[in-house]
């Protein structure tokens, strides 16, 4: 190859180079902070990178930065959990847990399930899950193990009345009834554990049974009630009222949206809603908008305090859940942070105190509800 030729060759090359040199340096410069420190950390961390991990941390962190409890990242996993919640089933043992001072405490367990048929219950605290010590920080990894669908058998350390032992467990797929009802001479009780999915069709079968039954007087339990979806419980709250404003919701700009209103058609029993410190969300929503619609009074403990809205966002991998609006009762009340004061405030007692005074009081008041 001649001189001449070499150097055009070589002045090629030259530039090609800085051609993909000056692409590299524009795209740094166009990302934003978050992906250049992801591309750079993709490209030049002197060790192995997970990329869905570091996409997954990514998510988590800007959620956790809010600083909002209901703002959160969801992994994959987590998400198909939250549908199945939603829906009323899932696969699982059977239990609710919380955590209450780094002790996993069972809040309640499902009947017929397989936790139930172990003999695990309410008042329990799990200690281990398999091989996960639980604390604050295994939390999560030990509920994934008892919902784990691939598992076929779980073996479970607690505690029962002071005494430890252990049981073996397999998950089951759980459907969760969502309302259930009882009866007190002529009134009626309904207790609903939570706003999913079923829970319209299966207050409106209540409700008929109801009727059936000739009762004349209603008492409705929101009592450890978390909450769950709105439109469920505007739905509820519909059954009970006659044409007015359920609930008022408004974004970050004041801007009001989706809200919900009740036609003319309502069951018109005299009604009492027990709550406590428990009843949280869309169980706030509901026990308001009936008082403040004069159509019930509220007997128990000051209400959780949670009027905050969030819509879910799927991800490529996982789903982040975000607070996007607040509600308001249709008084103009406040929930959010605050909760709500029942007119006649009762503590519990090992008797069901609350359940007794309600029980009372619902056979004093016609409607309108008057106190």
């Amino acid at each position: 190859m001649s001189h001449k030729k070499k150097c055009i060759v070589i002045t090629a090359l030259i530039s090609a180079v800085c051609t993909l040199c000056l692409c590299f340096i524009a795209r740094i410069i166009t990302l934003s902070d978050i992906d250049k420190l992801s591309f750079i950390i993709q490209t030049s961390y002197a060790g192995e990178v997970d990329s869905a991990k570091l996409t997954e941390g990514a998510a988590e962190g800007m959620m956790n930065v809010l600083g909002d409890p209901h703002s959160v990242y969801m992994t994959e996993e987590e998400y198909q959990a939250f549908i199945e919640d939603m829906e009323a089933f899932y696969t699982g043992i059977g239990v609710e847990v919380s955590m209450q001072e780094n002790d996993m405490v069972v809040i309640s367990v499902f009947e017929e399930s397989p936790a139930s048929k172990a003999g695990i219950c309410p008042g329990d605290t799990i200690k281990r899950v398999d091989d996960i010590a639980v604390s604050a920080e295994t939390y999560k990894e030990a509920v994934r193990a008892m919902r784990d669908k691939e598992k076929k058998e779980v073996t479970i350390a607690l505690v029962h009345e002071g005494e430890t032992k252990t049981v073996t467990v397999t998950p089951d797929t759980i459907n969760i009834e969502t309302v259930s009802t009882k009866q007190y001479g002529d009134i009626f009780y309904i207790s609903i554990r939570g706003f999913d999915s079923p829970t319209e069709g299966e207050m409106a079968h209540a409700i008929e049974k109801a009727k059936q039954c000739e009762c004349t007087h209603m008492v409705l339990d929101l009592r450890d009630n978390p909450g769950g979806l709105l439109r469920s419980a505007a739905a509820i709250a519909d059954m009970f009222l006659p044409t007015c404003d359920i609930v008022h919701i408004e974004d970050k700009n004041g801007k009001q949206h989706d809200n919900y209103q009740s036609d003319a058609d309502c069951i018109t029993m005299p009604l009492v809603v027990l709550v406590n410190e428990d009843s949280a969300s869309a169980s706030e929503v509901l026990a308001a908008t009936l008082r403040d619609n004069q159509r019930a009074v509220l007997v128990g403990a000051k209400t959780y305090g949670k009027g905050s809205v969030q819509t879910i966002i799927k991800l490529k991998e996982g789903a982040a859940k975000l607070t996007i609006a607040h509600y308001f009762t249709p008084g103009g009340y406040v929930i959010d942070g605050n909760g709500i004061e029942p007119d006649y405030p009762v503590a519990q007692g090992e008797e069901d105190t609350q359940l007794q005074k309600a029980l009372e009081i619902v056979k004093t008041i016609t409607n309108p509800i008057q106190k």
